[in-house]
């Protein structure tokens, strides 16, 4: 289980986060919605500590958080140049107990690892980074916005590899801005909000999932549009 206890973060003089809770049990996928500047990279980022809060505390299962075992791909990846896509595996370090079949993985996602990665499209380059992720094996995986660039098809096997993880008792925990990519995978969904968790639903409750998160939005984006038209 993830605890995280009253956590404040930002940059500079900005708080992006303000003494947020919550515990994330293990062996399920958790999604996190929230408008842009909510701070949903900013929770991931000190959940790996990559981003140090400026209080509060975060424990894996009661420890505190450790970059051995926690992976987080973000929005972006970052792809060194001149290198091939099995290189770019190369880097990523395996359990000892991993067995990693970058040929079969390959043959999955229909990725070519032996070209450079600098010739690939933005969707291979995604399912590139999330390849490196399950490379790790870590008992923690942190995906922000990882559907974007993927086709349909990559999109559901990367779902269905998602389910099959979390047998296994890892946490997993996903940030989208298309609602609809995180109701079909996620166990619980939980609302970014103000530099806090709103709320917390249940993934099939999306009617309530979508009325909390655009309900502001429309009534504001309906006054402005009255207005202009």
């Amino acid at each position: 289980m993830i605890s995280i206890n009253k956590v404040v973060a930002g940059y500079g003089k900005q708080h992006v986060l303000n003494e947020l809770s919550i515990n994330l049990e293990s062996g399920l996928i958790h999604g996190l919605v929230g408008l842009n500047g909510s701070g949903k990279s900013t929770l991931l980022r000190c959940i790996c500590s990559l981003m140090k809060p400026i209080s509060g505390t975060i424990l894996l299962d009661e420890v505190t958080v450790s970059k051995r075992n926690i992976s987080l791909l973000e929005t972006e990846p970052y792809f060194y140049s001149g290198i091939t896509g099995r290189e770019y595996l190369w880097l990523f370090k395996s359990k000892a107990e991993s067995k990693f079949d970058a040929t079969a993985w390959q043959e999955l996602f229909n990725i070519p690892l032996d070209k450079l990665i600098d010739n690939y499209s933005t969707g291979m380059k995604k399912k590139l980074a999330i390849l490196g992720m399950l490379k790790t094996n870590n008992q923690v995986l942190l995906f922000d916005e990882p559907f974007n660039g993927l086709d349909i098809e990559s999109s559901r096997i990367f779902s269905s590899v998602l389910k099959k993880l979390i047998a296994s008792d890892k946490t997993i925990i996903i940030t989208s801005h298309v609602l609809e990519s995180l109701t079909a995978i996620c166990d619980k969904i939980h609302y970014l909000k103000d530099g806090v968790i709103n709320q917390t639903f249940d993934s099939m409750n999306a009617e309530l999932i979508d009325k909390a998160l655009f309900h502001e939005l429309d009534l504001q984006v309906a006054k402005s549009i009255n207005q202009l038209l």
